[in-house]
């Protein structure tokens, strides 16, 4: 069981320092698909997800994930802690 502190969802202030703005992105890189998802720490909404078979180019399908988060949520104001998962995800996520 994990402690109290540790259950608790962090402010968004506390996540990524005074910033107003903080989003988490979860990839899962598996063997066929790529699987996106974009919440809000604070509220645990998803605020956005999508699904796709990647034709063995896993890494292109993250890049386009990427770009398009980017493009809708805004990369200016905007801290992301991205978390990554799956059978693909290891050769990517260094980079």
């Amino acid at each position: 069981m994990l402690n109290q502190s540790s259950d608790r969802v962090p402010s968004r202030a506390a996540a990524v320092g005074n910033s107003a703005k903080a989003l988490y992105i979860g990839i899962d890189v598996g063997s066929t698909t790529v699987k996106a998802t974009v919440v809000d720490p604070v509220t645990k909404t998803i605020l956005w997800h999508d699904y796709q078979r990647h034709h063995t180019r896993q890494a292109e399908y993250v890049l386009q994930y990427l770009e398009r988060i980017e493009t809708q949520f805004g990369a200016d104001d905007t801290h992301f802690r991205v978390f990554m998962t799956g059978s693909g995800a290891g050769p990517i996520a260094p980079h």
